[in-house]
Formats: structure tokens, sequence, C-alpha cells
């Protein structure tokens, strides 16, 4: 898998999509608060409850989302919100009072956006690195693009065929996050790391390794208490008491490198400070 370009760009172009539908129709959604009070009788207090549960859900639903998408994955998680989220648009078509309302848009709605809302984020980030930010703030200026324009589309909806039929339509759009949400396309850890391995080490980390002191470290000394390496050649990581970071390599030293004929001596290639450069524990 390719990070920063290739299919990166089309979960942004999904992300993006998915925050125009979401944000715009949860932002723009107080626009059917005159019909709701003309047909159904509501209050504007009602509809404060509707609108203010339907955004409270979205977000509230977070950690639900996340360990949804830990479990299932992205693309699952945000597919199976837009089926929850169209869903209760459609249930609301049939209503006869308002206070359903809260259950079929507030609650099944919000916690359907709440599903789609973390994957479009998250997923963003995964297959960026260098550009991550830009393309992060690519996806989520959805948002004030789905509010400026949700709010004279609703109107002209509910013009055409009444807050009912607006409810259908509004389900169909949110049933549409289902085709953005196929979009991201699941990968393997391995994939990223293959990606990303060339830019594992930064430059600094590069000088440090080229200047650290090699040291030779001999093992009958009782005072260096340094357990002998069960294979030859064989490269292992050291903790020392003064530090809880790993240690850089330590192996046995070949007779040009100042070891003894039997390589019973140890060369550690170190970064600890003067002083302390004996080797505590040797970590299999």
């Amino acid at each position: 898998m390719q990070l920063d370009g290739g299919w990166g760009w089309m979960v942004v172009l999904s992300s993006f999509m998915l925050h125009v539908i979401i944000d715009g129709i949860s932002y723009a959604f107080g626009v059917l608060a005159a019909d709701l009070v003309q047909e159904l009788g509501s209050t504007r207090q009602l509809n404060g409850w509707i609108a203010s549960t339907l955004v409270g859900v979205t977000l509230a639903g977070g950690p639900v989302a996340g360990a949804v998408s830990a479990r299932f994955g992205y693309r699952v998680a945000a597919l199976a919100g837009s089926v929850i989220g169209a869903v209760g648009f459609a249930a609301s078509y049939f209503v006869e009072t308002a206070w359903p309302l809260v259950i079929t848009v507030g609650c099944l709605v919000g916690f359907g956006m709440s599903l789609i809302y973390l994957p479009a984020i998250i997923c963003v980030g995964i297959y960026f690195e260098k550009y991550r930010s830009t393309a992060i703030g690519i996806a989520v200026c959805g948002s004030g693009v789905g509010t400026l324009a949700m709010s004279p589309l609703i109107s002209f909806l509910l013009r055409q065929y009444t807050w009912r039929g607006t409810m259908i339509i509004l389900s169909a759009a949110v049933l549409q996050c289902a085709v953005f949400a196929a979009l991201f396309r699941p990968f393997k850890l391995d994939q990223i790391l293959s990606s990303s391995s060339s830019t594992d080490q930064s430059p600094p980390e590069k000088q440090l390794e080229a200047n650290q002191p090699e040291i030779d470290i001999d093992i009958d000394n009782d005072n260096d208490k340094t357990t002998p390496l069960p294979t030859p050649g064989r490269h292992h990581q050291l903790l020392s008491p003064s530090s809880p970071h790993p240690l850089p390599i330590v192996r046995r030293a070949s007779a040009d490198e100042g070891g003894d004929d039997g390589g019973r001596s140890l060369l550690l290639t170190t970064m600890l400070p003067p002083g302390n450069e004996t080797a505590k524990y040797i970590l299999d």
C-alpha cells in the first residue's frame, strides 16, 4: 500500500463526502422545525431536543464507534452506520407525533452518524504520513461545504415533497454514505510497515548511531554480571538499570575487533553516558 498518495486520495474524497452528508444534515436539521410544528404540533423546545439529541449522540457515541471500528474495521463500522442512519430517517416517515423523532432521528440517526464520523477521520490519517495534516484538513472541510449546501437543499425538498418526503430523501442520502465507506479499502499492517520502512529512521538518529562508541566487555569479569550470548553473532538488546530504554546492539567480538580467540568477549555499541558502560542484562 502506498502512503501519501495513490488510493489515499480516494479515501480523502470519501471522507470529504461523508462530512458533507452527515454534518450537513446535522447542522441544517433546524430547517425542518417550522414544518414539524405545523404538521405534528411540535414546540420549539421539542425541536431543540430532537436536534440536540442528534448532535449529542453523534459525538458522545465516539467510544462505542471506536470499539466497533477496532473490532470489525473502519469500513464495516461506517457501512453499519449508514444502514442504521437510513433506517432512522425512514422510520421517521411514519410518526404521528413529534416525540418519536427523538428516538428515530436523535438516537438512531445520531448513532449511525457516530459510526460514520469516527472512521471518516481516522482512516485519512492511516493512509497518509507526510501529508497527513493536509489530507485531514481537506476531508473535514466537507463539514463546512455540507452546512452551506444542506440548508437550501432541505428547504427546497420541503417545498416539493413535504417533511415526510424529505425524511425519505434524507434516508437515501445517509444510505449513500455506504458507497463512500466502501472506499475504505482494508489493508494489512505489514503493508504500512513496508511502505514506511524507508522513513523509519530520521537523519539525527542515523547520525547518533554513527557516533556511538564501541567497547569490549569481558565475560569472565564477575563485576560485569553479563549473561553470555547463547549463539555467536546473534544480536541482542540490552536494558540498563539507569535507563528504561533498550540499548543498541551487543554481539561477540571477533579477533580482528580485539576479542579473544575463544569468542568470550562482547562488542557493545552503546548510548550510555560515560561511567555507565557496563551492561547489566541481556534480553533474548
